[in-house]
């Protein structure tokens, strides 16, 4: 019941999902009698307009956030965003494995960069969007411990998986 727009909902489903839910299962309203394919708008009453939203463009967004999640042993993982440190201008959500793995969700005015304390350690460091799910930027990272600044492309509704390795 909060509007139509598939931002809004795309939100949060990474909001609950970051923030260690289990599943994201809310009502797709471009489903409807004689639209049972899913390809119904939510405007389907002249006029009027539905108490939520849905789409197939929200359906495979949806689909991106399931792979970022996939490439995490995700069963693994607790809510941690105690971590970070300092995110100016974002909201954010972190699911880690700490010193392994951590998934974050942020959303707001990025100014390119976060502050997570991380275990001393080399990481692979993947920025995707939650709109298309392409992997926008990857980097390395050696952490010597501690709060470790990552950089982050500076866009302001962004998925980033920090993964653990050994060179």
């Amino acid at each position: 019941f909060a509007g139509i727009a598939d931002s809004t909902y795309l939100k949060q489903a990474w909001t609950f999902m970051l923030n260690g839910g289990g599943i994201f299962n809310n009502l797709d309203y471009s489903f409807y009698v004689g639209k049972e394919d899913g390809t119904g708008t939510a405007n389907r009453v002249k006029g009027e307009e539905s108490p939520g939203g849905g789409s197939k463009e929200l359906r495979q967004q949806l689909r991106h956030l399931r792979s970022f999640l996939e490439q995490f042993n995700f069963i693994e993982m607790r809510p941690a965003a105690c971590l970070v440190f300092h995110a100016p201008g974002l909201e954010y959500y972190c699911l880690a494995n700490a010193g392994k793995e951590y998934a974050l969700y942020f959303d707001g005015r990025n100014q390119g960069y976060f502050i997570i304390d991380l275990p001393r350690g080399n990481y692979k460091v993947s920025a995707y969007s939650p709109v298309t799910g392409k992997v926008l930027e990857t980097h390395n990272l050696k952490s010597l411990g501690g709060n470790t600044k990552v950089k982050m492309p500076a866009l302001d509704h962004i998925a980033i998986g920090i993964v653990g390795y050994r060179p």
